[in-house]
C-alpha cells in the first residue's frame, strides 16, 4: 500500500524536480572500513549500499529514486507532520522553496555515529544529533553549521539541541528516517 501511495504521488514530485535518469544501484563494492569489532561506527555492507544509493540520488536531485528507497524500507519515517507519503512530503517541501535533496546531501556528508536504542542498532547522520547537547563542542557546532547554517549552529546548547535534518539507516540497509524538528 505504501509503495502504491508513493507511486501515485510520484507525478507531483516529478513536476517539482528536474528530469534526471534514475541511477542503477551502485555496482562498486561498499566503502571498506575497519570491522565493527574494531570500530563500532563502521558501516555494515547493506548500510553502506543504502548510503551510496541515497547519496547518488540526492546529488542528482533524483526524487523518484529517493521515494523508491523510502518505499523499500518498511516503517520509513519522513515527517512529524500530516503528509500521507514521502512523495507528497517532498512535493510540499519543494512547493515551499525547500530543497530536500540538498538537505540530504549535506546531512550524509557529515560524520555519522552508531547508536543503540532499545536493543536496536542504527547509524545516524549527523553525529551531532546523537550527542548530549550539554556536551556540544566547537567541532559539533561546525558540523551542524554545514547543515543548519552558522547562526543556528552557534546557538546550539543544552536548551537548544540540534533538531535539523537527520538520517538513520539500520544494519540491514533499511532507511529508517529522514526528519527534522522534534
Amino acid at each position: 500500500m505504501r509503495q502504491t501511495l508513493a507511486l501515485l504521488s510520484l507525478s507531483t514530485v516529478l513536476a517539482c524536480s528536474p528530469a534526471t535518469p534514475t541511477p542503477a544501484p551502485p555496482e562498486a563494492s561498499p566503502p571498506q572500513a575497519t570491522s565493527p569489532a574494531e570500530d563500532p561506527s563502521a558501516l555494515p555492507a547493506p548500510t553502506a549500499v543504502t548510503l551510496q544509493r541515497l547519496q547518488a540520488a540526492a546529488q542528482a536531485n533524483d526524487y523518484p529514486t529517493l521515494v523508491l528507497v523510502a518505499a523499500e524500507s518498511d516503517g520509513f519515517r519522513f515527517s512529524f507532520g500530516e503528509e500521507a507519503d514521502f512523495a507528497t512530503f517532498i512535493a510540499a517541501a519543494a512547493a515551499r522553496g525547500e530543497k530536500p535533496a540538498g538537505d540530504l546531501v549535506r546531512v550524509l556528508a557529515a560524520p555519522h555515529v552508531r547508536q543503540e536504542l532499545e536493543g536496536e542498532v542504527f547509524f545516524i547522520w549527523p553525529a551531532v544529533f546523537a550527542k548530549d547537547p550539554a556536551t556540544y563542542t566547537d567541532e559539533d557546532r561546525a558540523e551542524a553549521a554545514t547543515i543548519i547554517g552558522p547562526e543556528q549552529a552557534a546557538a546550539l546548547s543544552a536548551d537548544n539541541p540540534y533538531m535539523g535534518y537527520r538520517v538513520a539507516i539500520d544494519p540491514q540497509g533499511h532507511w529508517v528516517y529522514f526528519v527534522t524538528g522534534d
